[in-house]
């Protein structure tokens, strides 16, 4: 994920300001896949939008990101959102959407080793709790 800050500086962009443009991309992104999430999880576009901006301007969020300079985990908390959506819409809704959760997945697993941790911790624990619904089918 570092590769756009780098070949911005590799094109002659000063550190700072391709750090800063990343961060930026990193805060739209993080914007609309929460928006896309929520909106289609409770079926609103107002509470996807309401979502968005709570989720993108939280402290925890922000502190990664400003204070902590924590990236991988500000990173991360990028695809949080998705794998909530697409795990909800596996096992209530439509089975047909997981490779979107393979996107989701794949994108906490790159950033932050222990996000992913975590979010595979709870991913099973959910899986286990709702099986019923897989056999059911």
């Amino acid at each position: 994920f570092l590769y756009l800050p780098a070949l911005l500086m590799k094109a002659g962009v000063p550190m700072v300001n391709a750090v800063q443009l990343w961060l930026m991309l990193c805060h739209a992104g993080t914007a609309a896949i929460m928006y896309f999430s929520a909106g289609r999880l409770f079926g609103s576009r107002i509470t996807g939008c309401l979502c968005s901006i709570l989720y993108t301007l939280g402290i925890y969020r922000l502190g990664n990101c400003y204070t902590r300079s924590a990236y991988g985990e500000f990173l991360a908390m990028m695809f949080l959102p998705l794998v909530i959506y697409v795990f909800y819409e596996v096992f209530f809704g439509d089975g047909q959407k997981w490779a979107f959760l393979t996107i989701g997945l794949t994108g906490v697993l790159q950033s932050h080793i222990i996000t992913a941790a975590l979010t595979a911790a709870a991913c099973s624990a959910a899986g286990l709790i709702c099986i019923r619904r897989i056999f059911n089918r």
